[in-house]
């Protein structure tokens, strides 16, 4: 007892349709995502360089104090 069934052009349309929809809704969803995490990182990495130069001076002051005698 084998059923055939008939193929809908207009659900076929409609689906695909819907699936582009849905990926192009997913693909800018993750592009922002990624912008958001990209923006997070560079600020979360402006502080290091100052910090990094500081303890630099200060090792290179500290060390000049105690040898450069």
């Amino acid at each position: 007892m084998s059923k055939s069934y008939k193929q809908d052009p207009d659900l076929i349309q409609d689906v695909a349709k819907d699936t582009a929809r849905i990926e192009k809704e997913y693909s800018a969803k993750q592009a922002k995502k990624r912008q958001r995490k990209a923006e997070k990182e560079e600020l979360s990495q402006r502080w290091v360089a100052p910090l990094l130069l500081m303890v630099t001076l200060l090792l290179g002051f500290l060390i000049v104090s105690f040898f450069g005698n």
